[in-house]
């Protein structure tokens, strides 16, 4: 069950940083200001314009 109530996702491609539970996990998660960078993992045979 999804419980993310941050904000609304749009689109085939979607991320998101899991930073643990509890009191502390939160704290670290609402510093988290600045943008990232991640792999992007494709099926076999998928094309990134297929991920648009």
């Amino acid at each position: 069950m999804c419980k993310n109530r941050c904000q609304t996702r749009e689109g085939p491609l979607r991320f998101d940083f899991f930073w643990g539970f509890g009191d502390e996990a939160g704290r670290n998660a609402g510093k988290q200001k600045s943008d990232v960078s991640a792999w992007i993992l494709l099926p076999k045979g998928a094309a990134p314009e297929d991920i648009r």
